[in-house]
């Protein structure tokens, strides 16, 4: 089994390296729930909802390293992204789904080879109910993966199902 050597607010360690910056981390919720898959353990860090998106961090640790950690050995990426694909999103209140909105996975940081630390935003736009103070978000990542930048090397692909299953309380204040 992994373990996941990451300790601390994701947030506060991505947060001024994110297209978006903010000062997420002082509003985040604590979630630390694990799920382990081809030898992949995916950790739902902090969740934040300000009513029109659900912001969701994870910590990605792989048993085997990352191929494509950096554009050329020695130097680091100007921008870390890890590829993911969800089988669906959904909240308990309404059958209308989230979607994924911005970059296609994770928007963050390697922090090593075997790690990656990044954010989802999940966009509430097309639910039609009103949002509550309080609801699930079940997300279900059935694909993660990096891509080189001499695109005659092969990308890094690998499938399973990480299903997270989570309270969210909204904070109508961000």
């Amino acid at each position: 089994m992994l373990k996941i050597p990451f300790i601390g607010n994701v947030f506060e360690t991505i947060e001024d390296n994110i297209f978006s910056p903010a000062d997420y981390s002082n509003y985040a919720t604590s979630i630390d729930e694990t799920v382990y898959s081809n030898n992949i353990g995916i950790t739902l860090k902090e969740v934040i909802c300000d009513g029109n998106y659900i912001y969701a961090t994870f910590v990605v640790e792989n048993e085997e390293k990352f191929p494509y950690t950096s554009w050329e050995q020695g130097k680091e990426l100007d921008m870390n992204q890890l590829i993911t694909e969800e089988k669906h999103n959904k909240v308990d209140f309404s059958k209308s789904q989230p979607y994924s909105d911005g970059f296609a996975g994770l928007e963050g940081k390697f922090i090593d080879e075997h790690t990656f630390i990044g954010v989802k935003k999940y966009n509430l736009g097309d639910i039609k109910e009103e949002i509550p103070d309080e609801f699930n978000f079940e997300t279900v990542i059935d694909f993660v993966g990096n891509s080189p930048v001499n695109m005659s090397e092969k990308d890094y692909n690998i499938s399973g199902e990480w299903a997270f299953n989570v309270p969210i309380k909204v904070n109508k204040d961000l």
